[in-house]
């Protein structure tokens, strides 16, 4: 789950997901494995609403967020892709 900070809440884009597939997955997602990163001027503090979301889901965090100041550049994207990697390693059984 990755987002903008704006003004230290999750993107429009992220909030119209998560707004929207609420109800239709009640019980069926339950327990499913979530990384989260953000991207910010200097606040960052959106990952907290994308994390209490997350917990509302009812998903499982396997890895803490990651967030970046700026775009992603340099070892940023390293740590996007071991985020990236720790998922993938959770979804394949590995």
């Amino acid at each position: 789950l990755g987002s903008y900070d704006a003004f230290s809440y999750m993107g429009g884009g992220l909030k119209d997901f998560f707004d929207r597939a609420y109800y239709p997955t009640q019980g069926l997602i339950t327990d499913k494995p979530y990384v989260a990163f953000v991207t910010h001027g200097g606040g960052g503090r959106a990952i907290q609403s994308i994390e209490s979301l997350a917990n509302s889901f009812k998903f499982k965090k396997i890895a803490e967020a990651v967030s970046i100041i700026g775009r992603p550049e340099g070892n940023a994207i390293a740590d996007l892709k071991e985020l990236g990697a720790k998922l993938a390693a959770v979804t394949q059984g590995g």
